[in-house]
């Protein structure tokens, strides 16, 4: 197999002994992308290491494109040819000056050139006077292929830079690495260091503190007490020690630079840094380390201004004349002032059930609901059986859902019969309904509380938010409120919220979760507070996997509500006035119809227990 340095040809032809003296040095041909893109930072060096030379002759051609020169170029010197020397009309704020930090006082001769390296491989051609003086052919097999380092000529070979960015205007960095030269210049400099005393130190400065994913960080270091020769080791981790960035030395402190990308919505990184050697004896250690805090801002989540009402489920789509439905409303509330939303059902002739009513009150907020629809009894027969839809319509959006109504629930012969079967006793006050258990919680693991709120008083408005505490401390992630919903509700009329929490940093053992409900009609929230426990997950997945769901969470209640997907739910079962915990009914709240209720049956009991009584005493009588 071949030497892959042959794969780079260099044809030398002599015209005169003299114009061998300037050679093509050094080749940065695909920059790396934490550099800068190539139309930036793509440059070739040229050294004349003979007598001063006047180029006004001279011409270089790399692709298609052609550079001539206009000056005289010094022995022992080198001349940069940028492909962009100082930053142009494109939309990045890199050049070849502002990365090496090329200014009136800094000692390199660059000069704009007009040039185009291919990435894969390439020729570059000098010419005096018309005629072919030199050619040199590359090819990324060498190395520099787009990792930020360059390509440098020593020894009649061409290898890969040892210094990150390349050494452009300077001695080529792979010069002296082995053999006697180094062992000397080595010995040299230890002996220099020790007698040429020094305090260097270094810092990292950035030009701000906060970036958007996939802009450019540009990083400069101020190396202080400045010697005369250093390296500088420098990289990224994120703040959980995973290195981003990975890392490399420099001989400058040219300014750099990285791109981060990110999928979060926001992320922190550490620009670190250490001086890790000077050409100076370095009598303080301790200061030559730094490194720079800075955060990161993904793509925010854009909020739709659009509203939308969407029917998820029907109980039933085929029903009857007296028949109540209830249909799984999923509706985003987006950027509208409107709050009201109505259902019902109908035909193109004639509307068949009475129309169900509530409000929604927040803004880019989406909300599952479950509201009953009651279908008129048509004792009179003059509806007609057959297709009709269910419309919800609000918010400025309407949807429709087709459902088949054919026969009738009740045999209503007498108008009194008809109206007694249809009389709904008048309630008063408001049903909290817990209706899934939370008794157990795992650390670390989205959960969610469902609470029916049945509004059997005036319309009122109501903002429910819940948490985990002990003590005075609370333990959801956020503040209190961060879940809250608020909504409106007429009379009659219900509304199941899903309540999502999340705890992620907590000792495993017994808390309380708090449910508040404030009520524009009570001077004070009502609270439903309930015992739980919260479980390690490995505990939890041994000991009580039959009867607990948990929850990777999932949920668009509200901006506030947590966004990861529920991987499980539980079976959602309704029980009036009642939260299942540990399957024992706890009463979290009564309204008074409801012991109303309650009271009458006993009442009955009783009467019919006297009655009984009486009838058996008159018979033995």
């Amino acid at each position: 197999m071949k030497n892959p340095i042959l794969l780079l040809a260099i044809i030398i032809i002599f015209s005169e002994a003299v114009f061998a003296n300037l050679i093509i040095n050094e080749i940065m041909y695909n920059p790396s992308t934490d550099i800068g893109d190539d139309s930036d930072l793509e440059w070739i060096e040229l050294y004349n290491n003979g007598t001063n030379l006047s180029l006004e002759l001279w011409h270089l051609e790399a692709g298609t494109k052609t550079t001539h020169f206009n000056l005289t170029l010094e022995n022992n010197t080198y001349l940069v040819i940028a492909r962009e020397l100082v930053d142009g009309d494109d939309s990045d704020n890199m050049s070849f000056s502002d990365y090496y930090n090329i200014t009136n006082s800094t000692n390199i001769t660059a000069i704009q050139g007009n040039i185009s390296l291919n990435n894969q491989n390439g020729e570059i051609l000098l010419y005096y006077n018309g005629t072919l003086n030199l050619s040199v052919q590359y090819d990324s097999s060498i190395g520099a292929d787009g990792n930020g380092f360059s390509l440098e000529f020593w020894n009649n070979s061409w290898n890969e830079s040892i210094v990150y960015g390349g050494t452009p205007g300077k001695e080529n960095s792979i010069i002296n690495l082995t053999g006697a030269n180094e062992s000397s210049n080595e010995t040299n400099s230890s002996e220099e260091n020790e007698t040429n005393e020094c305090n260097a130190s270094i810092k990292i400065l950035t030009e701000q503190s906060v970036y958007e994913s996939g802009e450019k960080v540009e990083i400069m270091y101020e190396v202080n007490n400045e010697p005369e020769e250093f390296v500088v080791e420098y990289w990224v981790e994120d703040l959980f020690g995973n290195i981003v960035k990975d890392k490399r030395e420099t001989t400058n402190a040219n300014k750099k630079s990285w791109t981060p990308s990110i999928a979060e919505q926001e992320k922190s990184f550490l620009i670190k840094t250490n001086l890790t050697e000077a050409s100076c004896n370095d009598t303080e250690k301790s200061d030559n380390y730094d490194e720079k805090l800075i955060a990161v801002k993904g793509e925010q989540q854009k909020l739709d201004d659009k509203s939308s009402i969407e029917i998820e489920e029907l109980s039933k789509n085929s029903a009857k004349f007296g028949d109540i439905i209830k249909a799984k409303l999923l509706i985003y509330k987006g950027d509208t002032n409107k709050k009201s939303i109505k259902a019902y059902v109908e035909n193109d002739d004639e509307r068949i059930s009475e129309i169900t009513s509530f409000s929604l009150h927040n803004k880019f907020t989406e909300y599952e609901l479950e509201i009953p629809l009651i279908i008129k009894p048509n004792c009179d027969q003059k509806l007609e059986r057959g297709d009709y839809e269910l419309v919800v319509e609000g918010l400025g959006e309407i949807e429709y859902e087709e459902i088949n109504v054919n026969g009738f629930k009740f045999n209503c012969l007498k108008k009194d019969e008809e109206e007694t079967l249809f009389e709904q006793p008048q309630r008063s006050g408001v049903d909290y309904i817990m209706q899934n258990n939370i008794s157990n919680i795992i650390i670390n693991k989205s959960f969610y509380a469902q609470l029916k709120i049945v509004n059997n008083d005036a319309k009122h408005n109501f903002t429910v938010w819940s948490y985990v505490y002990k003590g005075s401390k609370v333990y959801s992630d956020g503040n209190q409120t961060d879940n809250s919903v608020g909504f409106g509700l007429d009379k009659g009329s219900s509304m199941i919220v899903r309540l999502y929490n999340k705890v992620s940093d907590a000792p495993p053992g017994d808390y309380k979760y708090k449910i508040k409900i404030k009520n524009d009609g009570q001077k004070t929230n009502h609270e439903i507070t309930i015992p739980v426990v919260i479980l390690p997950v490995k505990k939890l997945e041994k000991t009580d996997k039959k009867n607990q769901s948990t929850f990777s969470a999932s949920s668009k209640t509200s901006l506030y509500e947590l966004k990861e997907e529920i991987e499980k739910e539980e079976d959602l079962k309704e029980v009036t006035g009642t939260a299942v915990l540990n399957n024992k009914p706890i009463i979290v709240y009564e309204s008074s119809s409801f012991k109303s209720k309650k009271l009458i049956y006993y009442l009955l009991l009783t009467i019919t227990g006297i009655i009984c009584v009486a009838l058996i005493w008159r018979r033995l009588k």
